[in-house]
């Protein structure tokens, strides 16, 4: 069946992804136009149509891993849920939650993607607000489960302390720690420390209900 051209560019970009991800990820985004036609089993000319040159795919690559990819998978906010209802106490429940969800995040190899594009990629202003828009989404998500998460454990920010700058915190730290795992792969001490954080983030600003 002949592919119409808008879905040879969205199966050409999707194979571009395909093979980052298959290949590791290089310093920057050079993934050939001639590479993924192969794997999609089409001819350069049909790349050609769509796009100039091997500069404009890569640049239209760079667009399509920021729009698509998940920025907040696994989040830590559905298992930080899931924690403040089992009945283990706080410390408890905080480490076993953050323990799933760093071996969760280091064997995401699109997050590990998304990483790269933050920290090496040449991005335009446009991707740029991309990426916070998406960033501040993940974010605010995160906030709601806080919120419930804070409830469920008898917990309430301190004064003058926001949500907001909790999860702010959470994302950073895990988003840290998924880099140092890239050259210093020893996940069980990492995890360990996530965990260490989280308990740390929580105790700092949170307090009892009714405390403050």
């Amino acid at each position: 069946m002949r592919r119409s051209k808008e879905e040879t560019r969205r199966c050409l970009l999707e194979a571009g992804v395909e093979l980052l991800l298959a290949n590791g990820l290089p310093e920057a985004i050079n993934i050939k136009m001639a590479d993924a036609c192969d794997r999609l089993g089409v001819t350069s000319g049909a790349a050609y149509q769509i796009w100039r040159s091997q500069g404009h795919y890569q640049t239209e690559l760079t667009h399509h891993i920021i729009n698509t990819l998940d920025w907040s998978l696994p989040g830590i906010g559905a298992e930080l849920e899931r924690a403040a209802t089992t009945g283990k106490a706080v410390d408890d429940a905080l480490y076993s939650a953050a323990a799933a969800h760093f071996a969760a995040l280091v064997a995401h190899p699109e997050f590990h993607l998304i990483l790269h594009l933050w920290s090496v990629g040449e991005l335009n202003p446009e991707q740029v607000d991309t990426i916070r828009g998406t960033h501040r989404r993940a974010v605010d998500e995160l906030v709601g489960q806080l919120a419930a998460t804070l409830d469920g454990f008898g917990l309430e920010p301190r004064p003058d302390y926001h949500l907001d700058a909790l999860a702010m915190a959470i994302t950073t730290l895990g988003e840290g720690l998924v880099v140092r795992h890239r050259f210093d792969p020893r996940p069980d001490v990492l995890a360990q420390v996530y965990a260490d954080g989280l308990v740390a983030l929580l105790r700092h600003y949170t307090h009892p209900i009714g405390s403050g």
